[in-house]
């Protein structure tokens, strides 16, 4: 007989995070099947499947249910178990007068009250074994529910554990999404565009699909500019399915059918990723949609990497809202749309973007490094632009964990700005304003003041103002409830710690040295 076979384990069911990128393809990575054109054409029917909404939703329950108490099934053994003798009832041989009278007699009743003895010693074991066995049915019952109670208290704690951390997990994701959405509604121009941008990544394109994308929005145009990487179908296999007498077979499709389905996708493509951001758009926030489709690709005659765009289409959202994508031709739909592309796809041709922003900003300039020379340097006597630099070098390092970039300003340009912190993150992402103060006198309100105004001028989501000095009441009273932060030179040189450089401020060293800087530029000595 075969040994017993385990009943499977079922699997714990992991969270899956709303906002990792989905895929929907039916062939290899890298290889195109004609059958995804039609797959990726029904997705817009079932937009709640891959939208963030809609998907937060799905996942806000535990997949698996509670554990129920059942009932424990045996029956109780009945009574409670008696208590054993104490001991054999005493039965000895005790022989009368008249035993003695006739030899055969005393054999007789020897005989006899032996017998009895047996008798009454077997009816005492029986008696201790019903009763042990009365025992040890109660106490194995008793065992078993133990078990049975033990087991589902187990199971009700290991269910509630991980119902929990699954909510936890469900959470912050729905926190992700409505800080997301409120910067989207406030008309945050980084804000709009990484809400664009995410809710675009969300659309379940096949897996062979680049995933390189740019959005960038206009807050006082409504012009929301979609810069997308197009799948370069030239270099990838296209293949077909045939049916054969063993069976379907996969088969790479003749050059007229991987032609057509490569034009079909890709300008299908594009006006999904329209009609996408047209549908999450519940705001109406853009009042102008374009995009821009490029191709990399190693050119022939240098065998360089390149990027060309190589289509570009602008359109008004309801020209977009009108479109029944699972019906429609896209390529006579994108011209329709006064879309610009070449007349044959395939050809790599370029086109010049319908609208592109210009993302380059004068302010900008390249920074130094300097924190390396600040061991054991007075902050405080710092060339102010070198502080400049020490302060874009320090959170930059504070950032680049989450892939944010930190850039400094010209100082005659500034407009109030010395650096500019871009953070991709949708929970602590957006522009962050810093200012760089190295005072060696408290800082007044009206330098707290200036930040704010800033920071809202220039559409960013926070400000932070670092001194080597320190703020007074009145300026911490200020930013309460405001998206400010204040460091001071004691936090600077925590900040400064925290990343392995260690410095001083000596504000009291400081005012001497810039005194006699300033007296020595006021009254030159005199050459001998």
């Amino acid at each position: 007989m075969g040994a017993d076979v385990p009943a499977p384990v079922p699997a714990k069911p992991v969270y899956a995070p709303v906002f990792a990128r989905p895929h929907a393809s039916t062939s290899s990575p890298g290889v195109a099947h004609l059958d995804e054109y039609e797959a990726f054409r029904a997705t817009v029917s079932s937009p709640q499947r891959y939208r963030f909404a809609g998907r937060l939703e799905a996942g806000s329950k535990y997949p698996l249910p509670e554990p129920v108490a059942t009932l424990f099934m045996e029956q109780a053994p009945s009574g409670e178990p008696a208590h054993l003798p104490e001991a054999s009832p005493p039965i000895v041989f005790r022989p009368a007068w008249y035993d003695y009278l006739t030899f055969w007699g005393i054999a007789a009743r020897r005989r006899h009250v032996e017998e009895r003895n047996r008798q009454a010693q077997a009816r005492y074991f029986a008696e201790v074994a019903r009763v042990h066995a009365d025992h040890d049915q109660r106490s194995a019952w008793n065992a078993r529910l133990a078990m049975h109670d033990a087991t589902y208290r187990g199971a009700r704690a290991s269910w509630t554990q991980e119902a929990e951390a699954w909510h936890r997990a469900h959470l912050r994701e729905v926190t992700v999404l409505e800080k997301l959405q409120a910067r989207y509604r406030a008309n945050e121009p980084l804000g709009v565009a990484q809400f664009f941008a995410l809710q675009l990544d969300a659309v379940p394109l096949p897996s062979w699909c680049p995933h390189e994308r740019e959005v960038s929005y206009d807050a006082d145009q409504g012009i929301l500019l979609i810069e997308t990487r197009l799948p370069h179908f030239g270099a990838m296999p296209i293949i077909k399915s045939r049916v054969l007498k063993d069976g379907a077979q996969d088969v790479p499709a003749n050059q007229k059918e991987a032609r057509d389905f490569a034009t079909k996708f890709t300008y299908l493509m594009v006006l999904r990723l329209l009609w996408e951001a047209v549908e999450v758009d519940v705001a109406n926030q853009a009042r102008l949609l374009c995009l821009n489709g490029a191709i990399a690709y190693d050119d022939p005659a240098t065998g360089r990497k390149r990027v060309d765009t190589i289509l570009s289409i602008a359109a008004q959202p309801q020209e977009v809202r009108e479109l029944l994508l699972d019906r429609l031709d896209p390529e006579a739909c994108f011209r329709k749309l006064r879309g610009v592309a070449a007349p044959r796809l395939t050809d790599l041709v370029p086109v010049a973007p319908v609208v592109r922003f210009d993302k380059a900003d004068s302010r900008f300039i390249e920074g130094k490094e300097v924190l390396k020379g600040v061991a054991e340097m007075n902050l405080a006597t710092m060339d102010w632009q070198d502080f400049e630099h020490l302060i874009r070098e320090l959170f930059e390092k504070e950032f680049s964990a989450h892939g944010a970039e930190v850039r400094i300003t010209q100082a005659s340009r500034d407009r109030g700005v010395d650096a500019v912190v871009f953070d991709p993150d949708p929970l602590r992402g957006g522009k962050t304003i810093i200012q760089a103060k190295r005072y060696t006198n408290t800082v007044d309100l009206s330098a707290v003041r200036d930040l704010f105004g800033t920071v809202q001028a220039e559409g960013a989501n926070k400000g932070i103002l670092v001194t080597t000095s320190n703020f007074g009441p009145d300026a911490f009273a200020f930013v309460r409830g405001k998206p400010l932060t204040l460091v001071n030179g004691a936090n600077l040189l925590h900040l400064l710690g925290k990343h392995g450089y260690h410095a001083r401020i000596d504000l009291k060293q400081a005012k001497e040295f810039f005194g006699n800087l300033a007296v020595a530029t006021a009254k030159p000595e005199k050459r001998q």
